[in-house]
């Protein structure tokens, strides 16, 4: 018996309609020819027609004739307690996951261990602690002092919001890292 290369790799995706239209057309034009194919084709639709009629006959001798009583049982049930609930979702979830306290142990030792490390590196040469004082915040409405009595200035600034007809300008000095804003009602009107 001959056999056709498209009937094991395009004949079953033409039976199941996932073949362009292109192809589809080409390939319905080749089962003219092409005996093996035709049958290759003829074989999967039967198989079809056979397991569908499987499924209804089976279907037919399920007795469905109790079912919406059993549904509405269920729904008059009385649900347990949240508590309860709850107690058994956790006893379920230690079942289906035996290892995960172990798992949870070591990825906690794995990260203290990485934070001891960072600890370490960022700490002084001589081993005391570095003093760092918080980064003043540039919304505060006070500002933060230095041992010496010095009121430390933020030099930001917040722009709540800019209407569509401001203009702005922006201009940066990576040498001292400064950045200005220029914002102004039109470009010619008085920039430095």
């Amino acid at each position: 018996m001959a056999t056709c290369p498209h009937a094991e790799r395009l004949i079953p995706l033409l039976h199941d309609g996932e073949l362009t239209s292109p192809l589809r057309r080409e390939i319905r034009s080749h089962l003219a020819t092409c005996v093996p194919c035709t049958r290759a084709l003829s074989t999967l639709e039967r198989e079809q027609e056979l397991l569908g009629q499987m499924i209804d006959e089976e279907i037919e001798v399920i007795d469905f004739s109790h079912f919406w009583q059993g549904v509405e049982k269920r729904l008059h049930e009385p649900q347990p307690s949240w508590a309860v609930r709850s107690r058994l979702w956790i006893e379920r979830w230690h079942l289906t996951r035996p290892l995960s306290a172990p798992a949870w142990a070591v990825a906690a030792v794995l990260i203290l261990t990485f934070g001891a490390l960072l600890q370490q590196n960022n700490a002084p040469p001589d081993g005391s602690p570095s003093p760092k004082t918080p980064p003043p915040s540039p919304f505060s409405s006070q500002s933060p002092s230095t041992p010496d009595g010095f009121a430390l200035v933020s030099n930001q600034a917040q722009i709540e919001s800019l209407s569509s007809s401001d203009t702005v300008a922006v201009w940066n000095d990576p040498g001292n890292n400064s950045t200005v804003i220029w914002i102004g009602n039109d470009m010619n009107e008085g920039m430095p």
